[in-house]
C-alpha cells in the first residue's frame, strides 16, 4: 500500500510524500521509495524519520540519509528500504515523518540518541580437552588396532581424508565434517582387521571370525579393552559401553550368532564405532 504524508502546510503549496509500506511479520514494517509528489520545485530534503504513534524508533532509519534538493514531481528520494518495528499493530498504529530540513523550514526534534550497545558477551572458558589432530588421529588408530601405517589400504585412505580431519587440537574448531572423516579412518582401521582370519579371531578373541549369542558381551568387552584402555582414570562406563557395542552387532543381523561376511561386517562396525568415539579422539 501506499501511505500518503501531506506536507502542503510546510511548503505553502500542495504537496505530499508518498511512502510504499507492508508489514513484513509480526515485528516490523517496511518502507520504501520515499517519493515528492507536488507543484514547488527546488525543495532542500534532509533527514527523513519515520515516527511510529508520535515515537521515532531508533532502529533501521535508512532515509536518514537523504540530503537532496527535488527539482521536479514523482522525484525518489532514496532507493534503501526502512524496517520499522511494530508498536502495536496494523489496525493501531499510526506514522507521521519528521525532517532535519524541508524546503525552507528547519525541524525542532532534537536528532534521536543512537541506542546503547549492547553488553559484551560473557568470556566463553577455552575446553580443558582438545582434540587429536589429523597426525595423531592415524597414529592412534594405527597403535590401537595393530594395523601399521604402511598397509597400502589406510595409507590410500588418509591421503584421500587427511584435508578434512581435525587441523588442529582446538575443541571448539571440531565439526561435523571432521568427525564423518574420523569415522571413515576408524572405518578403514577396522576393516584391515577383519579381512585376514588370523588377525579377526586375535583382535576379536573369537573363532573362525564368527559371533555366537554367546559371545557378543565378551566381544564387546574386548574392543572395550583394546580400544579404550583399562584402569584409567577417565574414561567411558565399560558396561554402558559394552551394551552400546552389542546393540551395533544386533542391528547388523548377529542377535543369535552370525558367520562369514556378516559377521565380518558386524565385528567391522563394532570395531569402528569404538575407535571413532570420543574416548579415542578427544586428548
Amino acid at each position: 500500500m501506499t501511505l500518503q504524508f501531506d506536507v502542503s502546510s510546510i511548503l505553502g503549496s500542495p504537496g505530499r510524500i508518498d511512502v510504499l509500506a507492508t508489514k513484513l511479520d509480526a515485528t516490523g514494517y517496511v518502507f520504501a521509495k520515499p517519493t515528492y509528489v507536488g507543484s514547488a520545485t527546488g525543495v532542500r530534503v534532509k533527514n527523513i524519520r519515520i515516527a511510529v504513534n508520535d515515537t521515532v524508533p531508533v532502529a533501521a532509519q535508512s532515509f536518514r540519509r537523504v540530503d537532496t534538493t527535488v527539482l521536479a514531481s514523482g522525484t525518489e528520494l532514496s532507493r534503501l528500504g526502512a524496517l520499522i518495528p511494530v508498536a502495536q499493530g496494523p489496525d493501531t498504529d499510526r506514522f507521521h515523518l519528521e525532517f532535519e530540513q524541508f524546503g525552507t523550514r528547519f525541524g525542532t526534534a532534537e536528532p534521536t540518541a543512537p541506542s546503547v550497545p549492547p553488553p559484551a558477551a560473557p568470556d566463553v572458558p577455552e575446553p580443558s580437552l582438545g582434540m587429536r589432530s589429523f597426525s595423531r588421529v592415524n597414529d592412534t588408530m594405527s597403535s590401537l588396532t595393530g594395523v601399521p601405517l604402511t598397509n597400502a589400504s589406510v595409507e590410500t585412505l588418509f591421503g584421500e581424508i587427511r584435508d578434512t580431519l581435525p587441523a588442529s587440537d582446538e575443541m571448539l574448531a571440531f565439526g561435523s565434517a571432521q568427525q564423518v572423516a574420523v569415522q571413515r579412518l576408524a572405518v578403514g582401521y577396522c576393516g584391515q582387521i577383519v579381512a585376514v582370519p588370523a588377525t579377526c579371531n586375535t583382535f576379536f578373541a573369537t573363532t573362525n571370525c564368527a559371533i555366537t549369542a554367546a559371545t557378543r558381551t565378551q566381544i564387546a568387552g574386548t574392543v572395550y579393552d583394546k580400544l579404550f584402555g583399562t584402569n584409567l582414570a577417565n574414561q567411558p562406563d565399560r558396561a554402558a559401553v559394552s551394551t552400546e557395542l552389542v546393540d551395533v552387532m544386533n542391528d547388523l543381523g548377529c542377535t543369535a550368532g552370525c558367520t562369514a561376511a556378516t559377521a565380518r561386517t558386524a565385528l567391522q562396525a563394532t570395531c569402528a564405532a569404538a575407535l571413532s568415539s570420543a574416548a579415542v579422539t578427544i586428548n
